[in-house]
């Protein structure tokens, strides 16, 4: 089993078992939905995607594919008017915050230069990527090239930052869905539909307010 390049520097951390103590009640309530009402399908697809994509290790693009399936579990439905890459990142940069950096506090080793990634800094990488995999196209060669990441004491290139970030919005979105209490908003295409329908998170209200 393979993890993303920053998360091979994780450790465990007592503050880490206090706040798996403090969300393990909701994140298996989310998981099983015994004696509710929903039973949670779209928090516990994402989960699922996230397990998968760690195993996916063989093809680079089966994990990419798999986790941008853990994200748009979350953030769209079959709706055609929550659907597609425009309002899947709308809605990720308005749920977790676009000036969010795609590295939680501590996931960078001490000693390692800090990274400047946000979530709304790579929202568009991932769905060019993701759209280029899923269509059979070839991805540009600039996600290809060779980038300092000193936050890893190593050079890469952007797709290696992309599958962290990938990594982060899952992980960063289900803490918070669990965190807040918000899971009923994700039982459901219907729910989440209605949540960041009020939001104005839909295709036709963001088309809407581009208009001059």
């Amino acid at each position: 089993m393979d993890v993303p390049h920053v998360q091979r520097g994780f450790s465990l951390r007592n503050r880490d078992i206090m706040e798996l103590q403090s969300i393990v009640r909701n994140f298996l309530r989310g998981m099983h939905g015994q004696g509710e009402k929903f039973d949670f399908q779209k928090f516990r697809m994402s989960v699922s995607f996230h397990d998968a994509g760690h195993f996916a290790v063989a093809y680079w693009k089966s994990r990419f594919l798999l986790w941008c399936s853990a994200v748009e579990a979350i953030y769209t439905s079959q709706n055609s008017d929550h659907k597609g890459s425009k309002v899947a990142k709308e809605r990720i940069k308005w749920f977790l915050g676009e000036r969010t950096s795609i590295f939680a506090p501590g996931d960078i080793q001490s000693f390692m230069p800090k990274a400047s990634y946000k979530v709304g800094n790579v929202v568009d990488d991932l769905y060019e990527v993701r759209n280029c995999i899923a269509h059979g196209e070839r991805i540009p060669d600039r996600f290809f090239k060779i980038v300092p990441r000193g936050y890893l004491g190593e050079d890469g290139n952007i797709l290696t930052v992309l599958h962290d970030g990938l990594s982060f919005i899952v992980r960063a979105s289900l803490v918070r869905i669990i965190k807040e209490d918000l899971l009923q908003h994700f039982a459901d295409g219907p729910a989440s539909e209605k949540y960041f329908g009020a939001a104005g998170l839909t295709n036709s209200s963001l088309k809407a307010m581009k208009k001059p």
